[in-house]
């Protein structure tokens, strides 16, 4: 289990969740939420079906698009998995091509100045707003709460493209790509 920098000390397990050392060795009581974010949708699914009663059912996120789902015999139809990250769903491989073309997950603080309204003014157009934390630690699923609106002192996550500006200003930057998103 990780706190470290790059998870912002939210806790973190990088690895097979399904493994029998995993099992054994990780206390689930940790986290209050999963996201299940790999590039087999299958396996997204399997993770949320055997930790979706540990943790609760509402609490396990997949991304994916399932009403994308192919009618083909060989393709695996989910009846169960987790709750869908994004709205609408998005798969591996299209987050990894948007990451490519500069798009990031980022955090912004709401406060008196800046309130959710001017969040999402100043947003790009397509930015997804994942969740949010609110003051106390809670933190709420856009997916789910799509009528709940942050608010002051809330610091809410979202996934976009990179505002016009910053782009602007760093024109030939190229994103930085996390090593294990790398083929």
């Amino acid at each position: 289990m990780d706190g470290g920098a790059f998870s912002g000390g939210v806790p973190t397990f990088y690895g097979n969740i399904l493994s029998e050392h995993a099992h054994h060795e990780i206390n689930m009581n940790v986290w209050g939420s999963v996201i299940a974010a790999t590039d087999n949708d299958a396996f997204n699914a399997l993770v949320c079906n055997e930790l979706g009663p540990e943790i609760g059912r509402s609490h396990v996120f997949q991304i994916g698009n399932r009403d994308k789902q192919s009618s083909s015999k060989r393709s695996l139809h989910f009846t169960r998995g987790g709750r869908l990250l994004m709205k609408p769903g998005m798969e591996f491989a299209e987050l990894r091509q948007k990451i490519e073309k500069g798009w990031a997950f980022s955090s912004s603080r709401l406060t008196a100045e800046f309130t959710f309204e001017d969040y999402r003014k100043t947003s790009p157009d397509h930015t997804h707003l994942l969740f949010w934390f609110r003051s106390g630690g809670d933190y709420n699923f856009a997916s789910i709460n799509p009528d709940i609106i942050p608010g002051e002192g809330n610091i809410v996550v979202s996934f976009g493209p990179k505002p016009q500006k910053q782009a602007d200003e760093n024109p030939s930057e190229e994103p930085e790509i996390p090593e294990s998103a790398k083929p």
